[in-house]
Formats: C-alpha cells, structure tokens, sequence
C-alpha cells in the first residue's frame, strides 16, 4: 500500500509543474493603435471601434473562397455583427482587384446567380505601408480572424476557414468565440 501511495504522490508531484499546459490562455492582449484606408481613402481608426464588441478579419482582394467563407459564416452566426475587414495589401488595387470590386465580389458570393444572398455591411479596410496594422498583429497571412471586446482587447483568435459556409458545427464555433467576448 505504501509503495501505490510514494507512487501516486511522485507522479502529482512529477506533474503539477504541467496544470494549466492544456488550458486556454485567460490573458487578454490590448490592440496597439491602428490607422487603415477605407475605398474612399478615409482613415478608419482603433477609437472608432471602442465601446463596443467587434471581429476583425485579415483578408485580401485576391482571397476567394476561404476569406470569403468566413465573411458571410460571420454574418449567419451572429447577425449585425460589427466586422472590419482589413487587407493585408498596402496596394489599393493589388493583382487588378480595387477595394469597391473586392466588396462587390465579396458580396455576390453567396448569390449563387439569384442576386438574394447576404448583403455585409462590414467596413472593408487596408493596412498603411509604414503602419502596418497586419504586422503589428502578428498577422503575416490573409484568414486570421480576431474577436475583439469593447475595450479593444484580443479575447479570441482563429487562423484559417472556419469551414464550409453554412455548416452547423462552422456556426457554432464562431457563436462559441463570440460569446467569449466581455
């Protein structure tokens, strides 16, 4: 008995330096302050945004199902959401695609040829060469998603598709990630 016992405490001791190794982080990452260019050449600011929960999506023009997969899973699994969409491309045209094209395109996804699906009203956005937003975010690839609470702090981040638009199991996790925030 006494061999099972030295055993077991060993073994809590051995392991007690790993609890919380598995856990999510509980640490909170304040947003550094942040200027973007909207399609009309407006500046778009981190103060715009304080006083209310909101989801940042790292995007480009050139990204197609996947970025825009997200976009609209975002709007079905909480409607009204506030999404500002950020390009990592400091070019307000890159590969041809202007930002007024790219929020048609993104638009007009979902319609499959019947004009019906969802309209964003997310503000589209891109990074100012010299104040790079991306990287000051660690952000080096278009499909990062940051869940950002109302004082404009990281709660929750998402690199990738969230998966198939519409799936059930993809809505779900982002309504999970939502509820995380304040």
């Amino acid at each position: 008995m006494s061999r099972v016992v030295t055993l077991l405490l060993t073994i809590l001791i051995a392991l007690a330096p790993l609890t919380g190794c598995t856990s999510e982080s509980e640490e909170v990452i304040p947003l550094p302050e942040y200027n973007l260019l909207d399609h009309t050449n407006s500046t778009v600011e981190k103060e715009d945004y304080l006083g209310a929960s909101y989801v940042i999506i790292f995007s480009a023009q050139w990204c197609g199902t996947p970025c825009h997969n997200n976009m609209h899973n975002l709007n079905t699994s909480v409607p009204g959401i506030e999404v500002l969409v950020v390009s990592t491309e400091y070019d307000y045209a890159p590969q041809g695609v202007s930002m007024v094209e790219w929020i048609d395109i993104v638009n007009e996804f979902d319609d499959d040829g019947d004009n019906i699906g969802q309209t964003l009203e997310y503000t589209f956005t891109r990074v100012i060469e010299g104040d790079d937003f991306a990287e000051q975010m660690d952000v080096f690839a278009p499909g990062t998603v940051i869940f950002v609470n109302s004082v404009g702090e990281e709660i929750q981040r998402h690199e990738g598709s969230f998966g198939p638009a519409g799936d059930e199991s993809t809505l779900a996790l982002i309504q999970e990630y939502w509820n995380q925030i304040d």
